[in-house]
Order: C-alpha cells, then sequence, then structure tokens
C-alpha cells in the first residue's frame, strides 16, 4: 500500500482531474437532479443506485434478490446524467462510490454495509419492516 500521504495526493490529484474533466453542472440542473433523486429515493422502499459493470453492485443486488427484496435499481453508468446523480448522491449522503443502498428512505451506504447486515442477521428485517419483501 502507498504510505498516507501518497494516498492523499493521489485523492486530491483524482478530485482535481475529475473536476477539470466532468462537465461543470449547472446549478439550475444539480437542483433538478437533486430532486430527482429525492423522489426515487422517497418513493421507493428500496433503491440501489448501481453501475452495470461494478462488482460490488452486482454482489449488492444478488444478496437482495436472494433475499426476494422488492427494489428498484439505478444503472448510473447507462444514464446521460449519471455523473450528476453521483454528485448529488454525495451531497445527500456523503457517499460518492457505487452501490449506494437505501432502505425505507435511509440510507444504508455501500456492498460492505449491506453484507454487514446480511451477516449480522439485520438485513432482512431492515426489509420486512420496509415492507420490501416479494410474497
Amino acid at each position: 500500500p502507498s504510505p498516507p500521504s501518497r494516498r492523499k495526493t493521489n485523492h486530491q490529484m483524482s478530485f482535481i482531474l475529475r473536476r477539470l474533466f466532468s462537465s461543470t453542472p449547472n446549478v439550475a440542473n444539480m437542483a433538478v437532479t437533486k430532486q430527482q433523486v429525492q423522489s426515487i429515493i422517497d418513493e421507493n422502499k428500496v433503491v440501489v443506485f448501481s453501475k452495470s459493470y461494478c462488482p460490488y453492485c452486482r454482489q449488492t443486488k444478488s444478496t437482495l434478490d436472494e433475499l426476494n427484496a422488492d427494489y428498484k435499481v439505478v444503472e448510473l453508468d447507462l444514464l446521460p446524467d449519471g455523473g450528476e446523480i453521483q454528485d448529488v448522491l454525495e451531497q445527500i449522503s456523503g457517499q460518492r462510490t457505487v452501490p449506494n443502498s437505501y432502505i425505507a428512505q435511509k440510507h444504508v451506504g455501500g456492498n460492505s454495509d449491506i453484507q454487514g447486515l446480511l451477516k449480522g442477521n439485520k438485513l432482512e428485517n431492515l426489509l420486512k419492516e420496509a415492507n420490501a419483501l416479494k410474497a
């Protein structure tokens, strides 16, 4: 592993490069995107913001499938405004990475959080409480 100072420098560099090469979001567009994202979270019992090629996202979706959960998936890499949605998710939850999961309108976290809830026998209960298990 890189020493902490080098990791910090790499993180700063990736942040700078992302900001340089990504389109600068229009404030009005970001407000609309934020409303849309919040609506998706509010209108669904379980939501997973994902990228179709991400192995951690696949594992989260597989875990939810195995529990027969009723959930909505938003594949950010397949949407033209996926980057903007990811920026908004970071504003809302403090998490930019995917999967970014919500159960009963509460931010649960990423795949390691979902797997931790599963191992602690808490995930199924959260899904039951959210009425998010298919019959």
